[in-house]
């Protein structure tokens, strides 16, 4: 089974699709995430990222910075994917024939 029909499996398990909520917790330790500006971590970016990007995210807790890099619109997309296709469907197609 791919991870994708696992994440479609759990957004059907614990009834995800009405609430949906991506990128707004911390991938290190699940706490919220929040907008800051630039200049409150400027210092702690890459300098490919500082050239490239204006949009961060903190974590409240640990204090991790995150910004839409490459991984983002893949990720983005798998979200929506995943939200279209559990719209659709009662149950994930493996849980159907059992």
């Amino acid at each position: 089974m791919n991870a994708d029909h696992q994440l479609l499996e759990l957004v059907e398990a614990f009834d995800l699709r009405e609430r949906p909520a991506p990128f707004s917790r911390c991938l290190k330790c699940n706490a919220p995430v929040r907008s800051v500006e630039r200049e409150l971590v400027e210092h702690r970016l890459p300098k490919y990222t500082r050239l490239e990007y204006d949009r961060f995210l903190l974590c409240e807790h640990c204090e991790s910075v995150y910004w839409p890099g490459v991984h983002f619109a893949r990720l983005r997309s798998l979200v929506e994917s995943v939200s279209a296709e559990s719209a659709t469907s009662k149950a994930p197609p493996d849980r159907e024939a059992q």
